[in-house]
């Protein structure tokens, strides 16, 4: 989504939202998101360029704060596992996550490997408060 997107988002849900309603945002913030397969670790993504992303969203999402649509009430980080069971499948998705790489060595290795595939990532919760 397009920055410009992301405050039209958040004004639609303002105006959608009932005075002290919630909006939880949710993103994956980790830069390295380890993967293993049967508990064994073959490597890790590449999110940096995703983090850059999330990075200007909250820029936008902190401008609605600013404006008064909105307080931000909580915010905290818990970690999310995405499992396949099977690897050409993970590689699949992976490969079409934004601002991820995958390098191809990763991706042989998870294609290869024993199921389950999992990728840990630590994602950032925050609730934000309609004013």
């Amino acid at each position: 989504m397009p920055l410009e997107g992301v405050v039209h988002a958040l004004e639609r849900l303002h105006t959608a939202v009932t005075r002290g309603g919630t909006v939880i945002d949710t993103q994956p913030i980790g830069p390295r998101p380890t993967v293993t397969a049967s508990g064994i670790r073959l490597g890790m993504l590449d999110c940096r360029e995703w983090r850059e992303i999330v990075a200007a969203f909250d820029a936008e999402i902190l401008r609605t704060v600013e404006r008064g649509l909105f307080i931000i009430v909580d915010e905290r980080c818990i970690s999310v596992k995405d499992q396949w069971d099977n690897g050409d499948e993970c590689v699949d998705d992976v490969r079409s996550w934004r601002g991820t790489r995958i390098s191809q060595t990763l991706a042989r290795r998870i294609a290869s490997a024993n199921p389950p595939i999992t990728v840990a990532q630590t994602v950032r919760l925050r609730m934000l408060r309609a004013r």
